[in-house]
């Protein structure tokens, strides 16, 4: 493309990237082009709106423009355009590697931390009333409640509950070395590198027995046979990995109960992300185990079933 055509104004960049971006079927063609002027110009999305319309681009600004358009309309997802997705109050860094946090999982935090903050009350509640001396001894121990992320990913699970829950502290385990790199950059950016321990792993198999007031996970549920019908930012850029979750969905949810029951001692609390056909399936699973109560099935935005809430007996 030649200087003469990256002379133009932020209003006509914004109008042809729209354009372009709607032919790739971007869910908000406008607003992705905000993003991805902002981004290019180093500024805030709302700084936009403070230049002339006609004020044409500096020229490296319009280069670096036009190469992260070209990626976002090679299908790369636009998170990873711009190396970054906000999540519950906080701007978590995402690239190749890790998967991208969701909206959905927002939910899931909002109900950990409503669960986690239900169990602090009830603990120091029972304390203060000397309601049995073993309850009035655990609600005073001198090290704070465990909270553990399995396939914590980029860490944004993790994160975004020890930012809401101050008095807890943390542990993420994930087996990917890449996704491991990223909790590792949003922890220490985020400096939660005093409450936060990172573990390359499977699964639970780190933990100690016992040792979690509250286990959570959004493990992979797509179905085998459905990922090729996924929109190519997740097909061919997110890690398969992250979203496979078998022939039916819930094999890895199947390894990972035995584990988070051993991992969590009693009272503690597990909860899991799923599809919405999926809850009352996992809920069952809990059921006929015998080691949970007060089985919950939680529901997203969209008032569909999203996740299980579980507490160890």
């Amino acid at each position: 493309m030649s200087e003469r055509d990256l002379s133009r104004p932020l209003s006509t960049f914004l109008r042809q990237a729209a354009d372009r971006l709607r032919g790739i079927g971007a869910g908000n063609p406008r607003l992705e082009a905000e993003y991805l002027a902002a981004h290019a110009l180093g500024v805030e999305r709302i700084d936009l709106f403070r230049r002339h319309d006609e004020e044409p681009l500096p020229s490296e600004a319009a280069e670096r423009l036009e190469q992260l358009l070209r990626r976002r309309l090679a299908r790369e997802p636009l998170q990873y355009v711009l190396g970054n997705v906000p999540f519950c109050d906080l701007l978590l860094e995402v690239g190749p590697g890790t998967l991208i946090p969701r909206s959905e999982t927002e939910i899931l935090v909002e109900r950990v931390v409503e669960a986690a903050r239900e169990m602090t009350a009830v603990a120091t509640t029972m304390a203060e009333g000397r309601a049995s001396a073993m309850v009035a001894a655990s609600a005073s121990r001198s090290r704070p409640p465990l909270l553990i992320d399995i396939g914590t990913g980029s860490g944004a699970i993790l994160l975004a509950c020890l930012h809401r829950l101050p008095g807890w502290r943390g542990f993420g385990t994930d087996p990917s070395a890449a996704a491991m790199a990223w909790a590792r950059r949003n922890r220490d950016a985020l400096k939660f590198d005093d409450r936060a321990a990172l573990l390359r792993g499977d699964l639970c198999q780190a933990l100690r027995p016992g040792s979690a007031d509250f286990v959570v996970s959004n493990p992979p549920y797509i179905r085998r046979e459905e990922l090729a019908d996924l929109a190519p930012e997740i097909r061919e850029h997110e890690p398969r990995e992250a979203l496979d979750g078998g022939e039916d969905g819930l094999e890895v949810v199947r390894r990972l109960i035995p584990g988070a029951a051993a991992a969590l001692r009693p009272g503690g609390w597990l909860a899991l992300e799923l599809a919405p056909d999926q809850p009352e399936t996992v809920r069952a699973l809990l059921a006929d185990r015998g080691d949970f109560d007060s089985l919950r099935i939680f529901q997203d935005l969209a008032a569909r079933p999203r996740g299980v809430l579980a507490r160890r007996v």
